[in-house]
C-alpha cells in the first residue's frame, strides 16, 4: 500500500474526520505529515505546548500522566484510528499528558494551523472532539 493510502485510509478510519466531505479528507490527506515513530519514543510531554493533532493510522500509543512524586497513571491506549492531541490545540492550554509509542507506529500528523483551518471551516467538529 502507498504511504498515499496508507494517509487516506486513517482518515477513513477516523471516527472525527470521517463525517468530513469526502474532497475535504482528499484535502487533508495531502496536507499531512507522515512520522514513523519507534517503540518506547515520547511523543510529547505533560506540559508542552500544544503544537500538533495527531492521527494513529498503525501501532500503538500510550496516553498517561506522571505525578510529582514520579508516579504514572496510564489514561488510554489508542490504536489505529485513533487521535490524540486536540485538547492543547483546542483550550490553549499546555499538554495535559504524557504519550509514548508502546510499538512501531505511524502518525498522520497536523500542524496547529492545519488543525485551525479546519475548525474554522467546520465548525462542528470542536463538538466531536469535545464529545471525544
Amino acid at each position: 500500500m502507498s504511504e498515499q493510502e496508507s494517509r487516506k485510509n486513517g482518515f477513513s478510519d477516523s471516527s472525527i474526520f470521517g463525517a468530513l466531505p469526502q474532497e475535504k479528507r482528499d484535502e487533508i490527506t495531502r496536507a499531512v505529515e507522515t512520522r514513523l515513530v519507534a517503540p518506547r519514543t515520547i511523543i510529547f510531554r505533560q506540559g508542552d505546548p500544544g503544537d500538533s493533532f495527531y492521527i494513529v493510522n498503525s501501532g500503538k500509543i500510550r496516553v498517561f500522566r506522571r505525578d510529582k512524586a514520579g508516579m504514572e497513571t496510564d489514561l488510554s491506549i489508542l490504536g489505529p484510528g485513533d487521535s490524540f492531541g486536540e485538547m492543547a490545540l483546542l483550550t490553549g492550554e499546555p499538554r495535559s499528558a504524557n504519550v509514548e509509542a508502546v510499538e512501531e507506529s505511524r502518525l498522520m500528523v497536523l500542524s496547529k494551523e492545519q488543525f485551525d483551518r479546519i475548525l474554522k471551516d467546520y465548525p462542528d467538529l470542536s463538538l466531536a472532539f469535545v464529545k471525544q
